[in-house]
């Protein structure tokens, strides 16, 4: 490609990367004004969760006893059955606490300064690299290796940019179910 044709995708890299920005603040503003409504919603799901879990590890507990104590076949796969199910159910309170707790991080302060920093690394490169295709220099020379500095440049600003895509996806997919907790 010619000098130009960097210019032009250093330029579109840089302007992407300023959109994608002001997408972050904006995302993360709606994030937190759910946040007072959805602390108290969700910290009285955890708590209930964890109250439900505690019972079921003393009902498991019982069943075990009574798994010990049954004498029939009978009993003993009726019993065993109840206790997979039990089981599974505590495997799924596990994983909702989990949920919860993942869900929770998008609205640290890593929800919005993570995204943001990749975003200001990728135009910063982008900056750089459309710079430098405007003064002409293509390679930079270290010893007898010839490294392409303009298409690295570019380069480094998409692995940013990526990463910050990564990172907003989270905090979107926070919000979406802290969203979705609200309304049940």
């Amino acid at each position: 490609m010619s000098i130009i044709d960097w210019c032009v995708i250093d330029q579109a890299t840089f302007f992407v990367a300023l959109a994608l920005l002001g997408v972050t603040v904006t995302v993360y503003t709606v994030g937190i004004s759910l946040l007072g409504r959805a602390i108290k919603i969700i910290s009285s799901k955890f708590v209930r969760i964890q109250d439900r879990d505690r019972e079921q590890k003393e009902q498991l507990k019982a069943i075990k006893q009574r798994l010990d104590n049954s004498k029939s076949e009978k009993e003993v796969d009726k019993i065993s059955q109840q206790f997979s199910e039990y089981e599974a159910e505590i495997k799924e309170q596990k994983r909702r606490i989990k949920d919860i707790r993942n869900s929770l991080h998008a609205f640290t302060i890593g929800g919005m300064v993570y995204p943001s920093l990749c975003f200001l690394c990728s135009i910063i490169l982008s900056v750089l690299g459309w710079g430098l295709s405007e003064c002409g220099s293509c390679f930079l020379m270290i010893g007898p290796l010839k490294i392409p500095i303009i298409p690295s440049t570019w380069f480094l600003a998409l692995v940013a940019m990526a990463y910050g895509l990564y990172r907003l996806y989270l905090l979107v997919t926070g919000i979406r179910y802290v969203a979705g907790e609200i309304d049940k």
